[in-house]
């Protein structure tokens, strides 16, 4: 069986979170509101879906993949955004069996899909799922009944089905069309809270009621209630206030004395010393008051501003850093030979290694935000100037900058948890950088990290090019041909032998 999976709505109602996105890719309790849909159709045994989608539909792809993460294979349907269920159906209709699955994924629902299709099923006929007596956006359609394509087109316009079908009521389930900016927020809480039955929340619980993301810091003198959220690589200050029934999505920072309520906060964003937020909804410099509706642009950034991440892969810059790489390759292919020769005298068994490293390029599957791993290989020669020269491939790839921060294995990044070691994160990973021109491989990790983040909030195009050429003159310096300490030793890193 297959799924239609309708994430075509604008979401005007849910302004101004919707102003770069799409209301299927709003997250709630850390996950875009279509993973939530897809996991269902997932648990459920459902591996084909149709993804319909009009505006951001390039960004839904890019979030979603092929589907793969989920065990399922989807496809992407663009329509235009007045084009209803029925004409979508139409359209598609020679790539569906007889019985097939309609639902909005941008709506949140309790995992209740397994049971509708074993319920409705067993009629052979289309039904409509209502969960506690609630329109669900749920329907088992048919290909020889026309008036089972009648889905809910938009929440924000209409709350039930045009046409009637037999209802197939789920007491136990619960639903939120999202139609609004405070339905969002109490989906947001309501998700928190546990009020979507089986709903699969990322984290693990730390405590009663409070639960914590993937290297997020949450201070125990922090936590002032229950029923709080906190998703991944989020930083709270010790002296923050985090009240009842707050969710905080991804890569959030909560500075000194702050004090949350009854609030959402949105991915990327940074709430300031001493800021006050309750019953609202903060997304980067936004302030939106749930009771009035009021929307507040802060134009203060030490109050709230955006922590958006850069992949650094796209760009005139990243083409340039590229030809440059191009460059440096071609005017080091003498050098690939002695490097051969150099890795094997000193290491004949195992000359090369393969070498984990964390790079420019951006993952996103299943709604998460984090760079991408790469591969490459790092020869065994104790010679500085040569074991770097595989890196040069990773700057062709992309997966390097000329010029950045170190290239480290992901599991040395994950060690760094405080804010002034992680503001490496604002610069691009590159070949070569502070580090390795200025302080060399014996420098303590506390020092390198000091230099990243200096030079993180210093960079730009004339100090990279400087830097450039600083790298091109110590080529000519005796250092970088004299053997490093330790003879032929690999560096210390998470690899596998090649």
């Amino acid at each position: 069986m297959q799924a239609l999976v309708f994430v075509d709505r604008p979401g005007k109602a849910l302004m101004p979170l919707t102003e770069r996105t799409c209301a299927a890719l709003l997250p709630v309790v850390g996950k875009p509101l279509v993973v939530f849909a897809l996991e269902d159709l997932a648990f459920a045994g459902i591996r084909e879906a149709l993804v319909i989608a009009s505006a951001h539909a390039d960004r839904l792809e890019q979030e979603l993949g092929n589907g793969a993460h989920w065990g399922m294979r989807l496809e992407y349907v663009l329509v235009r955004p007045n084009e209803s269920p029925d004409q979508v159906v139409r359209k598609v209709a020679g790539q569906l069996s007889e019985h097939f699955l309609m639902m909005r994924g941008d709506l949140l629902r309790t995992p209740l899909l397994k049971k509708f299709l074993a319920l409705a099923m067993a009629g052979r006929q289309p039904a409509e799922a209502v969960y506690g007596g609630r329109p669900a956006a749920i329907r088992l359609a048919t290909q020889s009944d026309q008036a089972s394509w009648q889905l809910m087109a938009d929440p924000e316009q209409s709350a039930a089905s045009p046409a009637t079908l037999p209802l197939l009521d789920l007491p136990e389930g619960n639903v939120s069309l999202i139609a609004s900016l405070a339905q969002y927020h109490r989906a947001n809480i309501d998700a928190a809270a546990g009020r979507f039955g089986a709903l699969i929340v990322p984290g693990r619980e730390v405590a009663p009621g409070v639960r914590l993301g993937r290297q997020s810091r949450l201070p125990a003198t922090a936590i002032k209630g229950t029923c709080i959220f906190v998703g991944s690589r989020c930083r709270i200050d010790h002296s923050a206030e985090i009240m009842n029934e707050v969710v905080l999505n991804d890569d959030v920072i909560i500075d000194r004395q702050s004090t949350l309520r009854c609030a959402v906060i949105l991915p990327h964003t940074y709430v300031g010393e001493m800021v006050d937020v309750c019953d609202s909804i903060v997304s980067t410099n936004y302030l939106i008051s749930v009771s009035t509706g009021a929307v507040t642009r802060v134009v203060d950034s030490f109050l709230l501003s955006g922590l958006k991440r850069t992949g650094y892969t796209t760009g005139f810059a990243s083409l340039m850093h590229r030809c440059l790489g191009l460059l440096a390759l071609l005017i080091s292919a003498p050098l690939w030979p002695l490097m051969f020769l150099a890795s094997i005298i000193s290491r004949p068994t195992h000359p090369f290694r393969r070498v984990r490293l964390v790079g420019n390029k951006l993952d996103r599957a299943g709604g998460i935000e984090r760079r991408k791993i790469f591969v490459t290989l790092e020869g065994a020669t104790p010679v500085p100037a040569l074991k770097w020269l595989p890196l040069l491939l990773a700057v062709l790839g992309g997966n390097l900058r000329m010029i950045g921060v170190e290239a480290m294995p992901p599991e040395r990044e994950a060690m760094l948890e405080a804010d002034w070691e992680r503001l490496r994160e604002e610069a691009p990973v590159g070949l070569i950088g502070p580090t390795r021109l200025a302080l060399g491989p014996e420098a303590p990790d506390e020092e390198k990290r000091v230099a990243e983040g200096y030079y993180a909030r210093v960079r730009s195009e004339w100090n990279d090019i400087a830097m450039l050429g600083a790298a091109v003159r110590a080529l000519f310096k005796t250092a970088s041909w004299i053997p490093a300490t330790g003879g032929g030793s690999y560096p210390q890193r998470e690899v596998s032998k090649a």
